[in-house]
Formats: C-alpha cells, sequence, structure tokens
C-alpha cells in the first residue's frame, strides 16, 4: 500500500498574527474556511488502497475552529481511509477543546516557538502589537498535560542566531522531546530582513549540535533534532528529507478553495495542479503545472560544483539556496563540523 502526505490549508494563508517573516502573507494573507464540500471532494480524491498523512497547515489552521477538524477526521472514518494526522500551530488558538480532539485522533502538533522569549516576541506578534511567546509556552504545557505529542518549531533569524545554547538549556529543561531548526527563508519579493547572516547560521548550529551530541555521548540526550537526524541520513546514503534529494520531491498541497499545487513554498499560478473538483490525484501528477515545477526546479550554484559535500547535501533545498546567494555555504560548515566530531 503507497502512503502520501496532503497538505491541508484550510484557511489558506489566514492568521492572527503578523510575523514579519511570514511567505503566506505574500500569496494568500486573507482566505476563507474550506467548505464541506471542498473536504468531500478531498476525500474522495485519495484512491482506496493509500494511506494517506493529512497535515494541516496555514497561515493558522486552528483559525478553522474545532468543529472542522471534527466534521472532517469523522468524514475520513466514514470513508474508511487510512489516515494519520498532524497539524502546524502558532499556539495561541490552541484550547482543551482543541486538545481533547488531538488526543482523541492522534494529533502530531508543531508548535511554533522561536527559543528565548525575546527573540521570540521581537519576530512572533499578534494584530494587537505585543509578543505571544507566554501563550505558546502555556499551549506547550496544555498539549502535555492532555498528552498529545508535539514538535517545537524554532525559525532561526538574525534576533536568535546568537542564542543556541539559551535555546538549547531551555528547550532541555522544559523537557521537549522533538525539535526542528528551521533557517529563516527570504520572502518571494527578496527582502532579507530577518535572514540570519550565513556565519551565523553556521555558528548555532555547529554550537547546538555540540550541546545536544554531549548528551548523546553522555547518554542523556533529552530530544531528538530532525536537522540531525536528516543529516545522519543523508551521510548514509539514504535521504530523508525533501532538502537532500537534489531534485524537487512533488507534495501535494490544497488550498482552502480546492486548488491542488506542488509544493507549499510555491502556491502560484503557473504550478496550480488543478482542483480536487476536478482532477483525480494521477492527473495532477501529469498537470502541465507539474511539468512546470519540475522543470523550474533547483538549478546548483557555482560554488556547488566543487564543493566536497555536493554528495550529501545535494544542493539543498531550491527556496533554501536563496538565502546561500552570494558567497560562502553555511551548510557546508555545518556538515564539516559534524563529520569531523
Amino acid at each position: 500500500m503507497r502512503r502520501i502526505t496532503a497538505l491541508v490549508k484550510p484557511v489558506s494563508g489566514a492568521c492572527g498574527l503578523d510575523c514579519a517573516y511570514c511567505f503566506y502573507r505574500e500569496l494568500d494573507p486573507h482566505g476563507s474556511r474550506m467548505s464541506a464540500e471542498t473536504v468531500a471532494a478531498l476525500i474522495r480524491l485519495i484512491p482506496e488502497d493509500t494511506a494517506v498523512d493529512f497535515a494541516f497547515q496555514g497561515g493558522e489552521p486552528l483559525l478553522a475552529g474545532v468543529g472542522y477538524y471534527r466534521d472532517f477526521c469523522e468524514a475520513v472514518t466514514s470513508a474508511k481511509l487510512r489516515a494519520r494526522y498532524s497539524l502546524q500551530t502558532n499556539g495561541t488558538g490552541i484550547n482543551e477543546e482543541y486538545c481533547e480532539l488531538f488526543k482523541e485522533y492522534g494529533f502530531l502538533i508543531g508548535l511554533s516557538l522561536d527559543g528565548t522569549k525575546a527573540a521570540h516576541d521581537a519576530v512572533r506578534i499578534g494584530k494587537n502589537g505585543k509578543g505571544t511567546y507566554d501563550a505558546v509556552i502555556s499551549a506547550a504545557e496544555m498539549l502535555g498535560k492532555y498528552g498529545v505529542p508535539f514538535d517545537v518549531l524554532t525559525v532561526i533569524t538574525n534576533k536568535n542566531e546568537n542564542d543556541a545554547a539559551k535555546i538549547y538549556k531551555d528547550y532541555k529543561k522544559r523537557g521537549f522531546r522533538f525539535v526542528q531548526l528551521i533557517p529563516c527563508l527570504p520572502l518571494h519579493n527578496g527582502n532579507h530582513v530577518l535572514c540570519p547572516t550565513k556565519d551565523g547560521l553556521a555558528r548555532f548550529f555547529c554550537e547546538f549540535f555540540d550541546l545536544w551530541y554531549d548528551d548523546v555521548r553522555a547518554g542523556k540526550a533529552s530530544f531528538d533534532v530532525r536537522e540531525f537526524s536528516e543529516l545522519s541520513d543523508a551521510l548514509n546514503g539514504r535521504p530523508s528529507g525533501c532538502r537532500y534529494h537534489g531534485a524537487c520531491v512533488p507534495q501535494l498541497v490544497i488550498e482552502s478553495d480546492g486548488g491542488m499545487y506542488p509544493c507549499d513554498f510555491f502556491v502560484r499560478p503557473e504550478y496550480r495542479l488543478g482542483s480536487v473538483y476536478d482532477t483525480s490525484l494521477e492527473s495532477s501528477l501529469e498537470s502541465s503545472g507539474m511539468a512546470a515545477f519540475i522543470a523550474d526546479g533547483p538549478q546548483g550554484l557555482e560554488s556547488c560544483r566543487t564543493c566536497p559535500y555536493l554528495s550529501v547535501c545535494r544542493g539543498m533545498c531550491r527556496r533554501m539556496r536563496d538565502l546561500l546567494r552570494p558567497g560562502t555555504c553555511p551548510w557546508a560548515k555545518i556538515i564539516d563540523h559534524i563529520t569531523t566530531q
């Protein structure tokens, strides 16, 4: 039985926060709630012999309301699909009703927390102009209370690139189990205002790795770091993360209106695969939008050609390369540091 991931955006780019680094604001900052008819069409799209991971994202997917998710999960159950659920959230909308639903249906939650209170509140700001750190910490505590598993998603910006030790020690103290470290990428309009410096990004990852690896060797590692796991897989010749494949790996992204796209970074008209109302899963893979997406895929940087680690990173994600131009690559420094430990 094959397995696919359907990245569902119940309210597209709509969100209750005003984060300066959010690229969704450029694409669809308002969004509308996905209708029951669109949900039904999406579920019909999934072939019977396919297991599916429904990953809800935004914007802020919790704006769809608890009822949306309960109806969605009940419809999936009625259709007898083999399904797993995950959801990425800024955490400010989490309450006990949501936690009960997450626990009932086995959701994995991705919770955005950008390190220290000062760094987080500098960029993850509500419409009222105030930071959201305290609300996210409360959400983490509530998820823990209900036994809902969650990953902590930390965006590395120039506000926290020097805080690796502070962040590591705080996350360890709080008992977090899974952490993702996500470099802040330039907006599609070229705005780099919050991107980390190349040296700062390399330094952050190397320092975080050293602290983490010291604990691993001492037999007291407290959490898994996705980026280190994916790099280990790549070093062993079995890339598990999208970024290490050397070519774009098409996803199935469904916007609130039912429109389908191959990648969440590239929800653009020229890459539209069709709609859940009129396009089968197979025909979406053969669409002109998919052909254009693949044709416009990763183009190697000149400096990659002579890099000793090209066979490991394979040039990274095409969106991530926008962070690397021009000059030296922080990933070469990170890989070199990790492989020599």
